[in-house]
């Protein structure tokens, strides 16, 4: 006499709805642009730096939206003077 083998039914349980705060349902996006700072930039000497000429700079850039995101110090750039690079960022709305 054989045994019957039991069978099974496999039902997949229902997944839970996923929900995010009104705040993380799209995610940023950014545009960037860059500045490079370079020896006796804006300044009298090669070693200077006219820091009220660099903070209006700054100014300029934040009333446009810009925000500082990182320096990246002493980049060779490829046909440019080598120098500190800035790189500002701004949400795209």
């Amino acid at each position: 006499m054989r045994t019957a083998v039991p069978t099974y039914r496999v039902v997949p349980a229902p997944l839970p709805e996923l929900r995010f705060p009104p705040n993380m349902a799209t995610m940023t996006t950014w545009e960037y642009t860059t500045s490079v700072l370079t020896h006796g930039f804006m300044g009298r000497h090669s070693g200077e730096l006219d820091r009220s000429e660099f903070q209006a700079e700054l100014t300029r850039l934040g009333a446009d939206g810009w925000e500082l995101a990182t320096v990246m110090f002493d980049i060779p750039l490829n046909r440019e003077k080598d120098g500190h690079l800035l790189v500002f960022k701004r949400r795209v709305d």
